[in-house]
């Protein structure tokens, strides 16, 4: 474990890694920049991903492998990844999860050795006096604290109860999109900052900072993936971050695992796997068979289904060979 980081630490500080973030971002802003729907700009930034060139130091390597899937046409679901969940005052909501999985997979010689995701809500602003963004306050209130849930009529989440501990706080996110940016926050983040509030201005972030909201090591461990940042202000800082593994909640390691973050992930994944084998979709079946060599993915019944909308899932893969040194 320590040989696999001190690599990743090379490869981070390496003229190549820099030269990387400053291109993707580039990228991704020049997307936002079309002022496209939210859909539509998801879709876009999944191939930019998918286009991205590996980058590489001798034994160690960084690449993508994502996947833009279209939601449910069944009865009257609009998204795919729609779950019923526990609210205030005994009443039960329905909303949509995610509209993008940002995964981190980090693999030593084809073994994942830790895995870490968030569940990212992407929304565009509307410019008023100031820009601002409406922020749903059942959806906050999921992707804040997660209460039981379980899967909607027709999502790709399945119909059972799930009960899962944010132990970073970052398992739940918020993408707020301009034309010329993306803001990454943390949905605990966000609930603390707004407070009763439905909406958040780009001049709330003027104090937001550093000292307002701490990035978070919440395991006892000397690694990176104890490492969650919660707030990244503009595009490039929140490429750098992701690229560097500080997205997200740790779901899968040698030394911890989020159990039923976890699942819920792998859950998704055979909904995934099963409409690539029904339909033979090369691009899902790609992205399945690159997501883990190894085919881990847990095999479980999972019921078929027709898709409409979407949902983006990116990884970022990071992988070590010694052979290749």
């Amino acid at each position: 474990m320590d040989e696999f980081f001190m690599k990743y630490q090379d490869l981070i500080s390496s003229v190549e890694f820099i030269k990387l973030c400053k291109e993707l971002s580039y990228k991704l802003n020049n997307e936002l920049g079309k002022d496209l729907k939210e859909v539509e700009t998801v879709r876009n930034w999944i191939e930019i991903f998918n286009n991205t060139s590996t980058v590489s130091v001798p034994g160690l390597s960084i690449n993508f492998n994502s996947i833009f899937i279209h939601g449910y046409i069944h009865s009257n679901a609009d998204n795919p990844s729609g779950v019923e969940f526990d609210y205030i005052n005994n009443t039960k909501c329905n909303k949509e999860l995610a509209d993008i999985i940002f995964v981190t997979s980090f693999f030593n010689k084809n073994k994942k050795i830790c895995e870490k995701i968030s569940f990212n809500q992407a929304k565009w602003g509307v410019l008023k006096k100031t820009l601002s963004w409406t922020i749903d306050k059942e959806q906050l209130f999921l992707l804040s604290r997660f209460p039981r849930f379980s899967g909607a009529s027709d999502s790709v989440i399945k119909n059972k109860d799930y009960y899962i501990n944010d132990f970073s706080k970052g398992l739940g996110s918020y993408g707020l999109m301009t034309k010329e940016n993306f803001i990454f926050l943390s949905a605990y983040d966000l609930q603390t900052f707004i407070g009763g509030k439905g909406s958040v201005s780009l001049n709330d972030f003027k104090y937001c900072n550093s000292e307002l909201i701490h990035s978070r090591h919440y395991l006892w461990s000397p690694y990176i993936f104890d490492f969650s940042v919660p707030f990244c202000n503009n595009t490039f800082e929140f490429v750098t971050n992701y690229l560097q593994g500080n997205v997200g909640e740790l779901v899968n390691s040698e030394h911890f695992k989020n159990v039923e973050a976890h699942k819920l992930f792998q859950d998704i994944l055979v909904s995934i796997k099963d409409k690539g084998k029904k339909e033979k979709n090369a691009n899902i079946n790609n992205f399945i068979n690159s997501y883990d060599k190894t085919n881990s993915i847990d095999k479980s019944d999972s019921e078929q289904f027709e898709f409409k909308n979407g949902l983006g899932i990116i990884q970022l893969k990071i992988e070590l060979d010694n052979d290749k040194q």
